[in-house]
């Protein structure tokens, strides 16, 4: 987007000023997007799904029963975990977003550096938490014994990786923040390469290593957070690039940004976890219902829920990157006051991450069998997954549109409309839903597995509709800016300024 030019000339003791505004765009250029979105893509892809999968093709290999859902179960705890620290790498990408669109650089390397240490304690606190309640862990998601002392000892060793993935997250929240998408994910190419390499090797035993199993697969992680945490580090406090903001870990606290942070991040974190709480749930509810089963039959049930939800983790990719792009669009355009345009922007990502979304998800409903392939579950193919898998390449589309608006509206700090909305859609609709549908005397239990794991996208529909009359609503343009970025005319830099 334009400058606005600042042109002032004087008459006698007066000063006369003539403002002209910015010319702006009707979009973000669509090569521009897609700039964006590649490097974000890639990120999300790794972090979320890409190695997961290799993982789960190398645990399949391993003559353990059980062995595919102790990972899956497990990883749903992580996603949950993973989801409250990135409350705070999304509070920094609102605020960095607004200081960088301002050109106030060192305030985005203090609050950088304040972020650290919150980051590094509450990282600590989860730590312990996950280390001395495992073993409770498993039990609240209803595990049978096997499961449990698979489970353990690995979720005690990723214990570590969660620790450092919280400080990684900090810092690539800056990154983000100052539209610098690229470097995120030439760190998680960085660590993905070695994590391949330790984790085939110490599940398996190869090259001289012990094979180690589940164990083995949590070491690889861990190895790989902390490459990537120890990259990002050298990068910020040594590049040359990064000099204008001033980063310095030893830098005093301040209680503004300390203020501002928690401010906007409390409400990302709740709104994350409750979301992440609503697919544990869902799990504990499909773990009732196996428990009603056969032996045959719930392991079969298992491996459905692992194969779909995989699936649809991989289907949702587009628009999870496009979320973290629309995101920092809006918190830096928002200072514009630019509504038409940043509105333009975010029909404009919803209609391509729509797109994309279908496509990969008919692509799955049509050959399922290469998809079963990759996580080498070409026998887990059953009625579950069968007679389930249509409908969520339907429903899946009330994931993207909840998903990029409520992107939409942290970037524009309305973060407390998009906590309550999800507070509400879980507690208040899809976990009462999901309970009644369990005490249901249903006998089959195919329909029961469907109505179950079909609940959560109506909840997703339910809150892209609030998301949807909030953005239509003149509302959210007039959320309170934080304090300490408040707009003044000071910060507004002209590019040209003409004494007459």
């Amino acid at each position: 987007m334009l400058y606005y030019y600042h042109l002032s000339y004087n008459l006698g003791d007066s000063v006369n000023t003539i403002s002209i505004t910015p010319k702006t765009q009707d979009t973000v250029k669509t090569s521009t997007l897609f700039g964006y979105f590649v490097p974000e893509l890639i990120t999300v892809t790794l972090l979320y799904i890409g190695l997961e999968i290799i993982n789960f093709r190398f645990i399949a290999c391993i003559d353990t029963p059980l062995c595919n859902s102790t990972l899956f179960i497990t990883n749903s705890l992580f996603h949950f975990i993973t989801k409250i620290g990135e409350g705070f790498s999304i509070g920094l990408v609102i605020l960095c977003g607004r200081y960088n669109g301002t050109r106030e650089y060192k305030k985005s390397g203090e609050l950088l550096s304040n972020a650290f240490w919150i980051t590094t304690l509450v990282g600590a606190v989860v730590f312990l938490m996950l280390y001395f309640g495992a073993h409770t862990i498993y039990q609240f998601f209803e595990a049978p014994p096997q499961m449990i002392s698979l489970g353990v000892p690995y979720l005690r060793i990723r214990a570590i990786g969660i620790f450092l993935a919280f400080i990684y997250l900090a810092l690539i929240g800056f990154l983000r923040g100052i539209k610098n998408p690229k470097l995120p994910m030439l760190f998680f190419i960085l660590g993905a390469i070695p994590y391949i390499f330790i984790d085939y090797a110490l599940i398996f035993g190869a090259w001289g290593f012990p094979a180690m199993g589940l164990q083995g697969s949590a070491i690889a992680t861990v190895v790989q957070y902390a490459i990537m945490l120890l990259a990002a580090l050298i990068y910020l406090l040594v590049h040359n690039d990064n000099h204008k903001y001033n980063i310095s870990l030893l830098t005093k606290i301040n209680p503004s940004h300390l203020y501002n942070l928690i401010a906007l991040s409390w409400p990302i974190m709740i709104d994350k976890a409750s979301f992440a709480l609503g697919h544990m749930w869902l799990n504990k509810m499909i773990g009732c219902t196996a428990k009603l089963c056969s032996t045959t039959v719930s392991t079969t049930m298992y491996d459905g829920l692992t194969v779909l939800k995989t699936m649809e983790n991989v289907g949702i990719l587009p628009a999870v990157a496009f979320a973290q792009v629309i995101t920092f669009l809006v918190s830096n355009d928002i200072k514009l006051k630019s509504f038409k345009y940043i509105k333009r922007n975010i029909k404009k990502v919803l209609l391509i991450s729509c797109l994309l979304v279908g496509l990969l998800s008919l692509a799955f409903c049509l050959k399922p069998s290469f998809f079963l392939a990759l996580l080498n579950k070409k026998n887990a193919y059953s009625q579950f997954i069968a007679y389930t898998l249509p409908f969520v390449t339907v429903l899946i589309m009330c994931d993207v549109f909840q998903l990029i608006l409520s992107a939409s509206l942290r970037g524009g700090s309305d973060v407390k409309t998009v906590m309550l909305t999800r507070l509400a859609a879980i507690f208040l609709f899809f976990i009462p839903l999901t309970y009644c549908i369990n005490l249901l005397p249903i006998q089959n239990m195919l329909l029961k597995f469907m109505l179950l794991y079909s609940s959560s996208h109506l909840s997703y529909a339910l809150m892209g509709s609030i998301y949807l009359l909030r953005l239509r609503s003149k509302r959210w343009t007039s959320i309170e800016v934080i304090p300490a970025v408040e707009d003044t005319e000071k910060q507004r830099k002209p590019i040209k300024e003409v004494q007459l």
